[in-house]
């Protein structure tokens, strides 16, 4: 099994299923694909614009594959993975520009994926700071994150609870 797929294995975990939730800022989603993501890469396939819960399994691979894994491609397991992931939940430019944050000199893959998963957890914090709204996602978020560090092989440890800050 390839990087990429034992990636987007880790992912669609989270990513599985339909939703349009009025409280999360993606939107209506499939699988982790946006409604707005997916009528950008139809678009640049010159195919007409439709629901994203039509997204074809091929559809789901290549959007996972040209849109979010090249940001991944060329680090090492686990940086790989844990940027991969966040170019996913948070957009291939802020993954891109976390790892370029996390490259210090002469730091080992597992360093960089574990600066990327706390700087996604300030992130979360952030948002719920922000909007309050966002608290109910919390737990989830941590969630994900414990897991993604475990699914990598990092050495486990908390990312976070499962009450939001200043709750």
């Amino acid at each position: 099994m390839s990087d990429f797929e034992r990636a987007l294995e880790f992912t669609l975990r989270w990513e599985g299923g339909k939703v349009d939730d009025p409280h999360d800022h993606g939107g209506r989603t499939n699988r982790g694909i946006t409604q707005r993501t997916y009528d950008r890469w139809r678009s640049d396939h010159d195919l007409p614009a439709r629901d994203v819960y039509l997204l074809e399994e091929d559809e789901l691979q290549d959007i996972y594959r040209t849109l979010y894994w090249w940001v991944a491609k060329d680090e090492e397991w686990p940086a790989s993975l844990v940027t991969f992931d966040t170019a996913v939940l948070f957009g291939a430019s802020r993954a891109a520009e976390w790892l370029q944050a996390a490259s210090w000199a002469d730091v080992s893959p597992a360093k960089r994926a574990w600066a990327i998963l706390c700087l996604r957890r300030e992130r979360h914090r952030d948002r719920v700071a922000k909007d309050r709204t966002q608290a109910r996602f919390w737990a989830g978020w941590m969630n994900r994150l414990n897991d993604l560090a475990r699914f990598a092989g990092l050495v486990p440890g908390s990312m976070g609870g499962a009450q939001a800050p200043n709750s």
